[in-house]
This record gives structure tokens, C-alpha cells and sequence, in this order.
């Protein structure tokens, strides 16, 4: 329902903006080609740099190989929701001056010749009509709750990644449903890391270092047979072949006890959440959360994850329900917001206000 709310709402997106976002979006694209053609530039030694005429037959390769490169790629990949090539094309026709304009801005300083603009201007193409998340106008939806017809609730993850010609381009990436084979479910969105950590026990970086180790023991003690004098003989080909199969095993082994005690804390926290009242359960979202923006005080890193947070609990019986709710304003001072929230509604949906008493 709500993508068919705001795929007819063009008076939302108009035109303007849409060619607006998508032209930062195309200029982005190009400072990415261009960056990485000076990069690969930069490798060159410099002693192959100082004859003019070499440099340019360089420079010239180079920046064809990368939007060869980067034109593969988007062509790679599967076509968005609703949309065509024609679709694209529709899109860009009035705006081919302005993209052919940031393409002879944007490689100003690189030999491309008239075959590389094409490239690009299919480049640009593909950012309307093909699946890709890279995009300023980027938005995570996630939607809980429930329909008419279902006693379970029920979780979707809506990508949104801009409107093109009036055509909204999102892609359902996932949906969840609460039933008797799965009694209760936690999923987190964006910042993941830190309740990830929380509800398996490892993080990341600790999982990324035991995979290391469990391929160091598949390896290594076959590594070692081999250098030994004399041990690459036919004599000793049975020894090696057992003890590979062996290191393999005991590599496997560690990841899959790593793993399954990661599972089972998942499986017990979530044994838990199944019994837990609604209030405790608010009390455990707000928590972890928390433990987010937590782990971001003590850290490095931006803190995109932040106090205070907004809580609520979705039931079949009660509805939405807030539990804390943050304002952009002093509630003190806004009695009138309250009371209108509160005002009950005539028929038809206006409020009746010969209904409210004085205070």
C-alpha cells in the first residue's frame, strides 16, 4: 500500500527534482571513474611519465579500460522493477545537454574520444534502469505490524532508491512473518554491528580472524610436510593426502563449533523474547539500541547512533502504543498539541469540538 501510495504521487517527486538527484547521481558516478583512472595512473613509474606522447597513449588506455570496466558492471546487472532501457532513454532525452556536459567537465583532463562518451551516456542509463543501492537518494523502509487478516505480525524491508520519468524504483529486499514455526524473530537495520555482536556473541572482526585461522589449520601442516627434504616422493604421497584431509576436517570443525554456539545464544535469546510481556519487550529494543549508540561513544567513529529513543509496541489488541517518545519541543509548553491529539472525531472525520470540556 505505501508503494502504491508514493508511486502515484508525482506531485511528491516532481520532474525537476527527479532530473536534479539523478545529475548528482551521474556526477557521482563519474568522479568514481575518474578517481580510480588516477589511481591507476599514479602506478605508472615515473620514468614511463616523462615522454608526452607515451603518457598521453596511457592515459588514454587507461581511462578507456575503467569505464569499459565500470560499463560491464551496471550492464551486469538485473533490471529494476517497472523499468526498461526505453524507460531510461525516455528519461534522459531532455536531459542528454546537461549529462553530455558533466561528462566533458568531469574528464576534462582525460583523452576520451567519441566512443568513450557513448559509454558513458549508457552509463547513465543504467542508474535509471537497473537494481543498485549506491544512490544519494537512497532509503531503508522497514514496516511491522499487521493486516486485516493476519494474528501474527509481520516484517518488510522496502529498498527506495529514487524516482525516474515518474517511476518509483524500490525493491523488497525481505519479509518476515511470525508463526507457529518461528514464534518470534529480531532483526536489526543500519547499524548492525553491536546487536549483532550481542545476540551471537562474536563480532565481525573476531569472526573474520577465526576464519583466518581455521584456513591456516587446513593449510599449514600440509605446508610444513612439504618442506621437508625428500617428503614430495610417491612413497609419501599417501601420508600427504591423509594429512590434508585431516588439517581440512579440523578447519571445519572449529568453524562449525564457532558457528553453532553462535546459533544456539541466537536460538536462546530468542527462546526468551517468545515469553516475554510486551512491556519487557519494548524494554529489550530500547536496549539494544542503546548498546549502539553505546558502542559508538566509544569509538572512533561518527556516532549514528544516538539518544533519546523512540520505543513502540504494535499489538493485534492495542494497536500502535508509544512507549517513549522523543519531541522536537517542550511538551510544557504545548498543551494545545495534547489536547488536539486527544480531541475524539465527528462523523465524516472532523473533530467535534462541542464534545471537549473546558479544563
Amino acid at each position: 500500500e505505501l508503494i502504491s501510495f508514493l508511486a502515484s504521487r508525482e506531485r511528491l517527486f516532481p520532474i525537476d527534482v527527479q532530473q536534479k538527484y539523478f545529475l548528482q547521481e551521474f556526477k557521482g558516478e563519474c568522479d568514481k571513474i575518474v578517481s580510480l583512472a588516477n589511481h591507476l595512473h599514479d602506478l605508472i613509474p615515473l620514468a614511463e611519465r616523462l615522454s608526452a606522447e607515451r603518457t598521453l597513449g596511457k592515459r588514454a588506455a587507461i581511462i578507456s579500460e575503467v569505464i569499459d570496466d565500470r560499463l560491464g558492471t551496471w550492464e551486469g546487472r538485473t533490471d529494476a522493477t517497472d523499468f526498461t532501457d526505453q524507460t531510461a532513454s525516455a528519461f534522459l532525452g531532455t536531459m542528454s545537454g546537461d549529462v553530455h556536459s558533466i561528462i566533458m567537465r568531469m574528464f576534462a583532463e582525460w583523452p576520451v574520444e567519441a566512443e568513450q562518451v557513448q559509454k558513458l551516456m549508457q552509463i547513465a542509463r543504467c542508474l535509471v534502469f537497473k537494481k543498485h543501492l549506491e544512490t544519494p537518494s537512497y532509503t531503508g523502509l522497514v514496516i511491522g505490524g499487521y493486516g486485516e487478516m493476519e494474528h501474527f505480525p509481520v516484517l518488510q524491508h522496502i529498498v527506495i532508491s529514487g524516482v525516474y520519468g515518474d517511476v518509483l524504483k524500490y525493491e523488497e529486499t525481505g519479509v518476515v512473518g511470525i508463526s507457529e514455526d518461528k514464534p518470534s524473530y529480531i532483526e536489526s537495520f543500519a547499524e548492525t554491528e553491536a546487536i549483532n555482536e550481542f545476540l551471537y556473541g562474536v563480532s565481525a572482526p573476531v569472526w573474520d580472524e577465526i576464519s583466518n585461522a581455521a584456513e591456516i589449520i587446513g593449510s599449514a601442516p600440509v605446508e610444513a610436510l612439504e618442506r621437508v627434504p625428500g617428503m614430495m616422493g610417491a612413497e609419501n604421497e599417501e601420508l600427504l593426502e591423509e594429512t590434508k584431509l585431516s588439517s581440512k576436517k579440523q578447519a571445519l570443525h572449529v568453524l562449525e563449533t564457532v558457528r553453532l554456539l553462535a546459533l544456539r545464544r541466537f536460538g536462546e535469546i530468542l527462546g526468551v523474547i517468545e515469553i516475554l510481556p510486551l512491556k519487557e519487550l519494548a524494554s529489550v529494543a530500547s536496549t539494544l539500541v542503546s548498546l549502539s549508540s553505546f558502542n559508538k561513544q566509544l569509538s572512533l567513529e561518527a556516532e549514528t547512533v544516538g539518544e533519546p529513543i523512540d520505543v513502540a509496541v504494535i499489538s493485534k489488541g492495542d494497536g500502535f502504543i508509544w512507549i517513549e517518545r522523543k519531541h522536537y519541543f517542550k511538551p510544557e509548553l504545548n498543551h494545545r498539541y495534547f489536547r488536539q491529539s486527544l480531541l475524539p472525531r465527528a462523523e465524516g472525520g472532523e473533530k467535534n469540538v462541542s464534545e471537549i470540556q473546558p479544563e
